[in-house]
């Protein structure tokens, strides 16, 4: 008997140690699967900055002074004393027309008005001795001063017969050749100013972007035709409606100088960086889950061990990161990579 309790006993010892290793088994296999549940993930903080946001626009190089120069009157043209891309000054004259009849109109405006002047003394003169009328005499008056104006008009014409240069430029075109019948204001040349401020260039904003900017803020602008060269500009003009075709708002940049080199028509790439300053998270595009260029959705974590989704306003986008208001995020980490296999509330460990 015994013997039969100590096998008994044994028994009982070696079915516990099996049931404990069984439990121990099982225990391993959950944390096994709860291991298999958190997802690695890389991930950023949230940095709030204020750097200046350029606004990146393209134009074309004008002049502010851009004019077409034109005859006041019509005529036969007698000489064009400048070429196509002469630099001119201001005062200089261009091109005159055959002075022939303009001359004669003129003549003959002061040939009258002497006439009149000595018709008007005899009348008056006898007036005074009764021989004439008041009528007469008011009706000789009133032609005097008709024809002063003729001659005034006259006198005017003759000046204007020539085109003189407004301002310093360059002769972009020339439309007239000596010898040919022109209009009243058909052009004869299209000037181009080249002073200190003349070179500009216009481009086109959004209506988020136009309220950032000031009269003043700088600008950098670059052409093609000059890589690697970057040429400082300002704003100098800001339009206050938008273009009905385009929906932009138009912001005029003046370069800080004239540069010879340049040639109106040119294309230019333009970074303006506006003087106002804002708070803003940068976030690289590999973070972004959906949207478009004015949402954006993206998972973060508050806590570095589960997240969530997150959807934000764009303020813009550059190259490879698009930018938010600094508002619109809370401290958080960013999950850059790994965030296509994220659903809300999976738990993560984020790798260094």
């Amino acid at each position: 008997m015994k013997n039969l309790s100590v096998i008994c006993f044994a028994l009982v010892l070696s079915l516990l140690g099996a049931c404990r290793q069984d439990y121990s088994q099982l225990a391993g296999a959950d944390t096994a699967v709860n291991q298999s549940q958190v997802k690695r993930v890389y991930a950023q903080k949230a940095k709030v900055s204020e750097a200046p946001i350029p606004i990146e626009a393209s134009g074309l190089l004008a002049s502010s002074t851009e004019a077409n120069l034109s005859f006041k009157i019509g005529g036969i043209i007698r000489g064009i004393y400048v070429k196509e891309g002469q630099t001119v000054y201001a005062g200089q004259v261009l091109a005159v027309l055959d002075l022939s009849e303009i001359n004669a109109q003129v003549s003959k405006a002061e040939n009258s008005l002497e006439k009149t002047k000595r018709d008007r003394q005899r009348v008056e003169n006898l007036y005074k001795e009764e021989a004439a009328t008041l009528e007469q005499v008011q009706d000789l008056e009133t032609l005097e001063e008709i024809q002063a104006a003729d001659l005034t008009v006259a006198t005017f014409n003759q000046r204007y017969a020539q085109i003189v240069a407004p301002t310093q430029g360059k002769i972009l075109k020339k439309m007239a050749e000596v010898g040919e019948l022109t209009e009243p204001g058909a052009p004869i040349f299209r000037l181009a100013g080249t002073g200190q401020r003349d070179q500009i260039v216009r481009v086109g904003v959004s209506d988020r972007d136009v309220t950032r900017v000031s009269l003043g803020d700088t600008a950098q602008i670059s052409f093609s035709a000059f890589p690697g060269e970057i040429f400082p500009a300002r704003i100098s003009e800001i339009a206050q409606g938008a273009d009905p075709r385009t929906g932009t708002f138009e912001v005029e940049l003046s370069l800080n100088r004239f540069f010879p080199q340049l040639k109106n028509g040119f294309i230019a790439r333009t970074s303006i960086f506006p003087g106002k300053t804002q708070f803003y998270i940068k976030i690289p595009m590999v973070a972004l889950v959906e949207g478009d260029r004015k949402q954006a959705q993206i998972f973060i974590s508050l806590d570095q061990k589960t997240v969530e989704k997150h959807e934000v306003p764009v303020m813009s986008i550059q190259g490879d990161f698009f930018l938010v208001q600094a508002k619109a995020l809370p401290e958080s980490w960013i999950i850059t990579s790994g965030s296509a296999f994220l659903k809300e509330e999976d738990s993560i460990e984020i790798l260094k």
